[in-house]
């Protein structure tokens, strides 16, 4: 028997509540799931809470801040970041508030995570919010002195191939490279052979990049039955960029033609892993 539950409004569906609603239409059957559900996450986050404290107490008692140093270089274009022992929520706070100020008279920013000796996975998220707010000011990154236990928490997070194209060994090798003024963070270009389209797609998709996109434009130079995007140059997507390929695969769909993917990073791979997007398109 097919039992028709109606939606929750869509105001409550776009700030995540749509549960609030469905357990008032169906308290009985959905309170013991949700009730379950509050009580695995609170054993799941309270650890981090206690550590958080833990670290917070630590650094106190030591008379250590652990927060990061920031140098303004001779040379006016460079800001030289130097985190401390530890890279967390706490000891990134003041720096990632004012972060995008903090940048916008410098050309080049260099992170030294030289003397890091724990990182968590707020730690990982700070990282790469200061990626992405370089690369939408234009500004060049470095990322120099990753330790061997650094890189090891890169590779169990999956996050290195993010990071890998700004990794530098050898600080004193980035001043003699001349600055990129005005590089793009994201660029594509649509070619079009006989049956067959290429997109190719290099830098940084997000959200920022996808307002700028005349999806119109792109859908009229897509003439080929089959189409594959090659996003081998890709560093990065996010949710927004995601969005990119299902509007392609639904324009194209409609038109009884195919679209296929490859030489994806492996980031990226595990973004279409992760929203089980891998399902939806042929992934060569």
């Amino acid at each position: 028997m097919r039992i028709t539950v109606s939606r929750a409004p869509e105001w409550m569906q776009t700030t995540g509540l749509e549960w609030i609603f469905r357990i008032i239409q169906d308290p009985k059957r959905l309170w013991k799931r949700y009730f379950i559900g509050f009580f695995k996450f609170g054993i799941m986050i309270w650890p981090q809470i206690l550590f958080f404290r833990y670290q917070k107490i630590r650094m106190r008692l030591t008379k250590t801040n652990g927060f990061p140093s920031i140098n303004h270089l001779d040379d006016d274009i460079t800001l030289e970041i130097k985190f401390s022992r530890i890279l967390n929520d706490y000891t990134c706070s003041f720096l990632i508030d004012d972060f995008a100020n903090l940048i916008k008279n410098k050309d080049r920013i260099i992170l030294d995570l030289s003397l890091i000796e724990q990182i968590d996975s707020s730690g990982f998220s700070h990282l790469i919010y200061i990626l992405r707010q370089c690369k939408q000011m234009k500004k060049e990154l470095y990322i120099t002195g990753i330790s061997t236990s650094v890189e090891k928490a890169l590779v169990a997070t999956r996050t290195k191939a993010v990071f890998k194209n700004y990794l530098v060994e050898d600080v004193h090798e980035i001043y003699k490279r001349p600055l990129k003024k005005n590089a793009p963070s994201f660029y594509y270009s649509i070619k079009n052979n006989g049956d067959v389209t290429l997109i190719k797609l290099n830098g940084m998709l997000e959200a920022s990049e996808m307002a700028k996109i005349d999806m119109e434009k792109v859908f009229r130079k897509l003439t080929g039955k089959y189409c594959i995007c090659d996003l081998g140059g890709l560093k990065f997507v996010d949710s927004s960029g995601l969005v990119f390929f299902l509007k392609i695969k639904k324009h194209l769909t409609q038109q009884n033609k195919t679209v296929s993917l490859s030489n994806i990073p492996e980031n990226i791979n595990q973004m279409f892993f992760i929203t089980k997007l891998n399902k939806v398109f042929n992934i060569q």
